[in-house]
């Protein structure tokens, strides 16, 4: 059987502080897309209200769609595209002359936002050893979490304290930073190792035989290519 490829320590590292960058950067400014529109176009609570999905509900919705299409492709790809896009929208947001625009322009954010964490998960599950992996994959969710809580609380200050565009201007940059991290060290090298035992259940389902006939097809034959 080939020999396993596997990220060396510092491109571990490397995902890591990309993936931290990258979701603080799209946290630190829901406090401030609020108050945007709370200030500049006077919504009422109802609009309010669908501002914050027009934040929010598109890249939910859409999350199944977006899994499968980065199942499909190179995630090193797909991180940096939608990082790019995601910093292009939140300059635009600055720039909405009318609420309609605004709402637009957000929602094309959120769903941009979204391809991030599933790209990096897959380059993470795909490079990182079976042993790590899960301890791993628990640093990810441990830094995705704390950004997520930290995030809009120093966004919201930055809003109150100087202006409500300066979280922005802070989120487009970390995302461009994030960027650099996002390079073709990260290229995915899938582990070429038979499935275990406990791999061969999801969600209390059974593979079947013809996705296990395959999956052991696909091993035998990397190992002779």
């Amino acid at each position: 059987m080939a020999e396993e490829i596997e990220l060396p320590d510092s491109a571990k590292k490397q995902l890591l502080v990309g993936d931290a960058l990258s979701t603080f950067g799209g946290w630190l400014d829901m406090i401030a897309i609020l108050t945007i529109a709370a200030y500049s176009f006077h919504v009422t609570p109802y609009q309010m209200a669908i501002v914050s999905v027009f934040n929010l509900l598109p890249g939910i919705v859409l999350s199944k769609l977006i899994g499968k299409f980065t199942e499909a492709h190179s995630p090193l790809l797909i991180a940096q595209a939608s990082l790019i896009l995601r910093a292009s929208a939140t300059i635009l947001i600055l720039f909405s002359g009318n609420l309609i625009v605004f709402c637009t322009v957000i929602a094309c954010r959120s769903v941009f936002a979204s391809f991030t964490l599933p790209a990096i998960n897959k380059l993470a599950e795909h490079n990182v050893p079976n042993t790590d992996k899960n301890a791993y994959l628990s640093m990810l969710s441990l830094v995705n979490g704390l950004c997520k809580i930290l995030a809009p609380i120093i966004g919201g200050l930055l809003s109150e304290i100087w202006s409500t565009s300066l979280p922005l201007i802070c989120s487009c940059i970390l995302t461009l930073l994030s960027l650099i991290f996002f390079n073709h060290r990260l290229s995915i090298h899938p582990q070429l190792s038979i499935p275990s035992a406990s791999s061969l259940q999801t969600e209390g389902k059974n593979i079947s035989g013809g996705k296990l006939f395959f999956c052991a097809w696909q091993c035998t034959s990397r190992s002779y290519s």
